[in-house]
């Protein structure tokens, strides 16, 4: 599935202090399994 401009993702998280809100410091993957 490609992104386009100003597709958004949302993830969830079950322990809020291992993120570091800086844009800079966390980085999630998407993977699409089929």
């Amino acid at each position: 599935f490609p992104l386009t401009t100003g597709d958004r993702l949302f993830v969830t998280v079950t322990n809020a202090s291992a993120v570091d809100m800086d844009e800079k410091s966390s980085f999630f993957g998407a993977f699409l399994i089929s």
